[in-house]
């Protein structure tokens, strides 16, 4: 199966990588942490939640530091002395940080969460590194995410049969390699041996 990858870079250094196949891989990195989380694909919700996110406190923190700059090289100009040039070059740095942090803690993005209990599993970007290259990805992952989901309500031998319809499928348009058809088939005839010894397990 081809594995499906999205990859992002934000502000200091920040990148953020998912891979898509029968599980979801992601992994985050900056200058000096990375870690990586895997999760079965047919955990993630597959319509994720759009969230647009302001750090209002530290836009009004830039805009008042900025004022202040304003106000005071109105007041006295520039280039009176070398105490009113540090305060000038002060107050330009504090409502610079403060306009970087309200940039670097604002954002756009996409949450997928767990579809039973809802919990976030991971998010991305919604425009890095494009909006056309997210819109395909959730596209794609929208379709893996549907196609190894089998319908509600089957019994264990209607399953049994859509799993095998479904790989055949998968092979049949070399989706699936013959190595990997082979490999998921024995993994499932193993479930179903699991399964199988323990209802007989079960007094009746």
């Amino acid at each position: 199966m081809k594995t499906l990858k999205l990859s992002q870079r934000g502000p200091m250094f920040k990148r953020l990588e998912v891979a898509v196949d029968s599980d979801v891989s992601v992994r985050e990195s900056s200058l000096f942490r990375s870690t990586e989380v895997t999760f079965p694909l047919d955990r993630v919700a597959r319509s994720p939640v759009h969230i647009r996110f302001v750090a209002v406190r530290w836009v009004l923190a830039a805009l008042v530091f900025l004022c202040l700059l304003g106000a005071s090289l109105y007041a006295k100009g520039m280039g009176e002395g070398p105490g009113e040039l540090f305060g000038s070059l002060l107050l330009a740095v504090v409502s610079g940080a403060c306009a970087l942090n309200a940039w670097k803690l604002s954002g756009n993005v996409l949450v997928f969460k767990d579809r039973n209990s809802s919990s976030i599993l991971f998010s991305i970007a919604r425009a890095r590194p494009s909006r056309e290259a997210v819109d395909e990805f959730l596209k794609a992952i929208a379709e893996r995410i549907e196609g190894v989901r089998a319908p509600p309500n089957l019994s264990g031998s209607e399953l049994r049969a859509w799993q095998t319809n479904v790989l055949a499928y998968l092979l049949e348009h070399n989706v699936l390699l013959p190595e990997e058809f082979s490999t998921i088939s024995e993994r499932l005839q193993r479930q179903e041996m699991q399964r199988g010894a323990v209802v007989s397990l079960v007094p009746r």
